[in-house]
């Protein structure tokens, strides 16, 4: 009779369980004894949602239905209540009932004060191993939440560091560190630490209008650099038109001067001299016959001109002289040198002014 009883209480209380509708003081008994409202209230909300009657009928402890739930992961991010205390939480824990399959979302502390949490083996970890397990997990969650936030932020950054890094990397740029230290943040990390996500959001405000107006200004040097260009080929080619034009003149002067000196009588160092007034004339031009060179042309000039009216009057009556046959050899050779010196201006030394004056004297 009595296990007969139990079965029908035992029937009633699944079905009022099934509905959430036990009794306000079966959740107050099994949360007697405990230290305090706070912990009182872990355990009647975690009783509202595990399965408290066993096959029996008899209603399972705190000891016995807590175990059902099972640490499942850490969740970061996702701001809600703790479904066992009630305090709005950030550092979520996921736990999943195997009976039932039901899961619910509880704060990281009230795992580590009232979950179980085995190992690979099996075995159940102390409150160190638990805690320090707890922190490694949330380390986790808060990088796979970051990484999550920054690519839904910045789903095109990657692209977008590719396409400013000419901008952000130019010489003198204000962003070249910036541009660093994200990329190697990126790489390593996945997404950027408080002060870099700083910059990056400061930066990314602009960046567009910057990149474009460096754009416009790099478009205007290379347009300038182009017309420098094209203003340098011209220079160089009317230089070098110049200096074929000149050459052109030298050698023509170089031909001119050969011309001038072809019927004279000359010995063999002024031959040799002829040669060289000529390369100097090829060279560089009549113009820059200076001293010895330039003597010598006008000498040579005058000795072409000798019959000349414009002689001066020594030079003429030295002539006569040089043509009457009145003298002997070395005046004649005296004669023929001092000719041109006196055609072309220059002094003659007190001996040379000696001997003209001798010979314009003799008969």
């Amino acid at each position: 009779m009595t296990n007969e009883i139990l079965r029908r209480q035992a029937i009633r209380w699944k079905k009022q369980e099934a509905k959430g509708e036990m009794p306000s003081e079966l959740y107050d008994a099994l949360s007697e004894g405990t230290a305090s409202a706070y912990e009182k209230r872990i355990v009647v909300n975690l009783a509202k949602i595990s399965r408290i009657v066993s096959d029996t009928g008899a209603i399972r402890p705190y000891s016995e239905f807590s175990k059902d739930w099972n640490y499942e992961g850490s969740v970061y991010g996702h701001t809600d209540n703790c479904e066992l205390c009630g305090a709005s939480i950030k550092e979520n824990c996921k736990l999943k009932n195997d009976d039932t399959g039901d899961q619910i979302l509880i704060g990281n502390v009230c795992v580590y004060r009232y979950i179980e949490i085995r190992d690979s083996l099996g075995r159940v970890l102390s409150d160190e191993e638990k805690k320090e397990f707890l922190k490694s997990e949330m380390t986790e969650a808060k990088k796979e939440f970051l990484r999550a936030d920054f690519a839904t932020r910045f789903p095109t950054a990657l692209a977008d560091l590719q396409r400013w890094k000419p901008f952000m990397t130019r010489k003198w740029s204000p962003h070249a560190s910036l541009y660093r230290t994200v990329v190697k943040r990126l790489a390593t990390h996945g997404y950027l630490g408080a002060k870099t996500m700083k910059a990056w959001e400061d930066f990314c405000l602009n960046a567009e209008q910057e990149m474009q107006a460096w754009e416009r200004r790099n478009e205007l040097v290379a347009l300038q650099r182009h017309a420098n260009l094209e203003a340098d080929i011209e220079r160089k080619k009317a230089f070098l038109a110049q200096i074929n034009e000149k050459r052109n003149q030298f050698n023509r002067e170089a031909d001119e001067w050969r011309e001038s000196v072809k019927d004279l009588e000359l010995n063999r160092w002024e031959r040799d001299m002829v040669s060289r007034v000529a390369t100097k004339i090829s060279t560089s031009g009549k113009d820059s016959l200076v001293g010895g060179y330039l003597r010598f042309t006008q000498e040579c000039k005058a000795r072409t001109n000798i019959n000349s009216d414009d002689l001066p009057p020594v030079a003429v009556k030295l002539q006569a002289r040089l043509d009457d046959g009145s003298l002997n050899e070395w005046e004649q050779s005296f004669v023929a040198s001092v000719i041109p010196r006196i055609a072309t201006g220059r002094s003659l030394s007190s001996k040379q002014q000696q001997v003209v004056d001798r010979l314009l004297k003799k008969v």
